[in-house]
């Protein structure tokens, strides 16, 4: 008995994430979830209670296969300067590889990211990407985990939905369009920003 009312929580989540993968927030309802799940509607209330609840329970569930990437991996972290960019483009490969595996779950997680349901919040791991000392030489480094955000998110989108192949030239192009966001010393004056993205 306990091991259905699990399934069905389960399918329920997994059918949210399908919905708003395939067809954005702005389709998506308890209603077309439990239609699509095949339950009654008065059960997936009794599971998640509300809208806002089910998509931020999903929004978690992709947030935990995240965090497993960057298990042990602390901003605190010790590096010397001739070894950071290689530490940062492991970590970073190792989240852009799992954006493309993942398919909707990754659709599901940018879609979610810049919905007014997320609060605006930082996700956990861009700053664990950059040991603290290094994200310090930047006076915004709001500005520098946005930079990183939309860009990997954006390819990643892309290639997930074909229209760029995957391939390892695109994940090195990629690459090196964040890398000389983040390693290459400049200033640089946004307008409307509150503050100037520099790197000293």
């Amino acid at each position: 008995m306990r091991l259905r009312y699990e399934n069905r929580k389960r399918k329920l989540l997994e059918t949210a994430i399908h919905i708003v993968a395939e067809e954005g927030l702005g389709s998506f309802s308890m209603r077309k979830t439990t239609e699509q799940a095949g339950v009654s509607e008065a059960l997936i209330y009794k599971h998640y209670e509300s809208k806002e609840n089910l998509l931020r329970v999903c929004f978690e569930t992709v947030s935990g296969e995240i965090r497993t990437l960057f298990s042990g991996v602390s901003a605190e972290r010790d590096i010397s300067p001739e070894a950071l960019p290689g530490s940062v483009h492991a970590l970073w490969t190792r989240i852009f590889s799992f954006f493309i595996s993942s398919g909707g779950h990754a659709l599901f997680y940018f879609e979610y990211l810049n919905s007014r349901y997320s609060g605006g919040e930082l996700p956990f791991w861009l700053p664990l990407l950059l040991p603290s000392a290094a994200a310090s030489r930047f006076q915004d480094p709001v500005l520098l985990w946005d930079f990183i955000l939309d860009t990997t998110c954006c390819f990643a989108r892309r290639i997930i939905q074909g229209q760029i192949p995957d391939t390892p030239e695109i994940y090195d192009t990629v690459w090196k369009l964040i890398s000389s966001g983040i390693f290459t010393p400049r200033t640089v004056r946004i307008p409307g920003a509150a503050g100037r993205f520099s790197a000293k």
